[in-house]
């Protein structure tokens, strides 16, 4: 209730003071475009290489891991030898833990890569429709907003602003 209060006020203000509002979607207008699809596909297949790898070594891991259970089955492994490959394994799956993490943080740092230049084309296309149309504000309606009018949408501004050749 006391956000729609807010929201009220603030639409109030906008009537009485003349002030201009818009809003955006962000998570719609990213849907839409062209280079989010690229960014997209170009992620799938950097994450879908990144999980080869991964599997490669977890394959690796229990082919190493059943060949010494075999092993210590059969009674053919000295005291030495069994900590040596116990050691091992221990050292393998290690590593796979650890490129695990490095797999997430480098799939992160490659999402945020190609995903900040498009961010920065969209708040640049949002700050000149700002500034051309006069808007006091543009709030991002993906993000907690309760009710708003399509009346007060510019994403097809920014969609034709982001399509304008340079």
């Amino acid at each position: 209730m006391r956000s729609l209060f807010i929201v009220s006020m603030v639409l109030s203000s906008c009537l009485l003071f003349g002030q201009k509002y818009g809003h955006i979607n962000s998570r719609n207008l990213l849907d839409t475009l062209n280079e989010t699809k690229i960014i997209a596909a170009e992620l799938s297949t950097y994450e879908k290489a990144l999980t080869e790898t991964g599997e490669k070594m977890v394959l690796k891991f229990q082919t190493n891991l059943e060949a010494y259970r075999t092993e210590v089955a059969a009674g053919n492994l000295t005291a030495i030898r069994r900590k040596q490959l116990e050691s091992e394994l221990e050292v393998e799956q290690d590593a796979i833990g650890k490129y695990q993490q490095s797999a997430k943080e480098s799939l992160e740092k490659r999402r945020n890569d190609l995903l900040n230049p498009l961010l920065a084309k969209i708040d640049l296309a949002i700050d000149q429709i700002a500034k051309e149309g006069g808007y006091n504000m543009i709030f991002d309606s993906s993000v907690s907003m309760l009710f708003v009018t399509d009346a007060f949408d510019i994403s097809a501004m920014v969609i034709s602003k982001l399509n304008t050749p340079k």
